[in-house]
């Protein structure tokens, strides 16, 4: 029984640690709310992790900077998150850097990120993101459509390219011109791509 219990206690570990309200949820998910938009999503079929925003008319500046430090803390130990789902939050700066500079270890083989649609994201949020994608080798989708990134956010994004193997880049809508595409085309991971839009 001591080793049920201790098997429990990691299992709940998140929950416990850091105060989150856990819903059991239907259909083999399992849920765990930040506050009433945002969810870290366990798939218990899978064994995999996702974590989504899940109001298109949130305002990420309603959540203190300090609980989104404390959303990237969690994020960074969880380890089987697959998917950061951010698509359409108008995330700025200081609130991308307090989600991907967390100080964990970041122990996860993440699959995919979408942060497509955030018109404030430009290229102070590439460069926000660009440690953190750098360390993301097994990282395949990668969404940054429609988020005014022009030539210089190109420039970061192809910086984080030469250490990842991206098999699906969405970049339309950037302002790119032909410079910004060729830093785009020309990084290291230009071989492994499947799908580029």
């Amino acid at each position: 029984h001591e080793m049920d219990a201790e098997e429990e206690s990691s299992e709940n570990e998140i929950v416990e640690k850091d105060g989150i309200i856990e819903d059991p949820g239907l259909d083999g998910f399992r849920r765990w709310f930040f506050d009433e938009n945002s969810e870290l999503v366990v798939d218990i079929v899978n064994d995999s992790y996702y974590f989504k925003i899940n109001d298109d008319d949130f305002s990420p500046s309603s959540i203190p900077l300090e609980k989104w430090r404390e959303i990237g803390s969690v994020l960074s130990r969880c380890k089987n998150l697959g998917l950061i789902w951010l698509s359409s939050q108008p995330l700025e700066e200081e609130i991308l850097i307090a989600l991907f500079q967390a100080d964990g270890p970041y122990d996860f083989s993440l699959w995919g990120v979408l942060l497509d649609g955030n018109r404030v994201f430009g290229p102070r949020g590439m460069q926000a993101v660009l440690p953190f994608l750098k360390t993301r080798t097994e990282l395949e989708v990668l969404k940054l459509g429609s988020c005014e990134l022009g030539n210089d956010g190109a420039r970061y994004l192809s910086e984080a390219l030469d250490h990842v193997r991206i098999k699906e880049l969405l970049v339309e809508n950037n302002s790119l011109d032909i410079e910004g595409i060729s830093l785009i085309l020309s990084s290291g991971n230009a071989k492994y791509l499947e799908h580029l839009d």
